[in-house]
């Protein structure tokens, strides 16, 4: 009656460019989710650690994050581990798994690279289980194991990386396979991995955990690990969140938010340290306001792991009052000014000076009769 721990879409040592500085925050999020569920496995008194792909990120990985993921492994003397590759470190990605191999790992960690370390069975759990590791980071091919000999022992569990095919949810060359393989199959749990997101394929024992530290934004229910239990009765799977951060993307409309104190506000309400939040500002451009983003990113900045405010609100009332300007009020003749400069510029100086006819009218509206 075995175990298991499920968990998959690690990513360790995932870069997060376009987060600035607040990418090293999350990369150590990252690693405290990982120590999070080795502590688990120990508390759970988990048979099996199973990570179904994508422990690491990429080959860019440091010698650092190699020792902690066997530093951190190493404390489960009672509980066997088995990885396989995914899409973003596969088998033929040798410079990671040569290189994780160099940390002199216990026997209880079991690295499944090749299809002929398939399977593999624990005589003591009474437990086989079957995998396919993916060689490259895309393929046509199903990445389901057969089940090829269920005499091995009582319970067959498939550990598999890739896409399952339901609705608009594949790609043919991301590892598919369908639901009819997966009720086929005769497995009494498949562990998958490659969506970030939890996800039951239909109503069989196939499940996806997720990401256990969420890594972007649009994820709808990231930062959990599955905690399995098999037995005669059938299986049990209890989903148990670890991750830390919150990823917040929103929408704020000029309709309703009048003013940079309304804005900053609203945008209080999702603060926390380990908060990452994505706002844009739509509606149209208000007469006499500017939502400085810049402004109201740095008045925020310290109550956020990330912050980042997005202007998309629409100048199309602010264009048509431009014409209605009088050439004896100041706006009037900023209006002139500008559009004299507009007819000697390059193309791109006349987008910036545009976007300043906009803005100024915008500020200096007050003035039109």
């Amino acid at each position: 009656m075995p175990r298991i721990i499920h968990t998959a879409d690690i990513h360790l040592g995932m870069k997060f460019s376009d987060l600035g500085r607040a990418g090293n925050i999350i990369r150590k999020y990252q690693r405290k989710a990982f120590a999070a569920i080795v502590e688990m496995a120990i508390e759970k008194d988990a048979d099996f650690l199973v990570i179904a792909g994508d422990l690491f990120d990429s080959k860019l990985v440091s010698d650092a994050t190699y020792r902690f993921v066997a530093s951190e492994l190493r404390k489960l003397e009672d509980t066997s581990v088995i990885v396989i590759p995914g899409t973003h470190d596969p088998a033929g990605a040798e410079l990671i798994w040569n290189r994780f191999k160099k940390e002199n790992l216990p026997e209880n960690i079991k690295l499944i690279l090749q299809p002929e370390d398939s399977p593999v069975t624990f005589t003591e759990k009474d437990t086989t289980f079957w995998l396919k590791p993916n060689q490259e980071s895309n393929s046509p091919e199903s990445p389901l194991p057969e089940l090829q000999d269920n005499s091995l022992s009582q319970y067959h569990i498939a550990v598999a990386h890739g896409t399952a095919q339901i609705g608009g949810m594949q790609a043919k060359d991301d590892f598919p396979f369908s639901q009819e393989e997966i009720q086929n199959s005769g497995f009494d749990y498949i562990a998958l991995g490659h969506w970030h997101s939890f996800k039951r394929v239909g109503e069989s024992n196939a499940y996806y955990p997720g990401a256990a530290e969420q890594s972007k934004f649009g994820l709808e229910d990231a930062g959990n690990i599955l905690v399995v239990d098999i037995n005669d009765s059938g299986v049990s799977v209890e989903k148990v969140n670890i991750g830390r951060t919150r990823w917040h993307d929103i929408k704020l409309d000029t309709e309703v938010m009048k003013s940079p104190g309304d804005i900053l506000k609203e945008l209080e309400t999702f603060s926390g340290e380990s908060n990452i939040l994505r706002c844009k500002i739509v509606g149209q451009q208000l007469p006499g306001i500017n939502f400085d983003t810049e402004k109201l990113e740095n008045e925020l900045d310290e109550q956020f792991c990330f912050i980042r405010i997005i202007d998309e609100t629409s100048a199309q009332m602010i264009e048509e009052m431009i014409p209605n300007f009088s050439p004896y009020t100041i706006t009037g003749q900023f209006v002139k000014i500008v559009r004299e400069r507009m007819e000697s510029s390059t193309p791109e100086m006349k987008d910036v000076l545009e976007d300043s006819l906009k803005l100024g009218c915008r500020l200096l509206s007050g003035e039109r009769k």
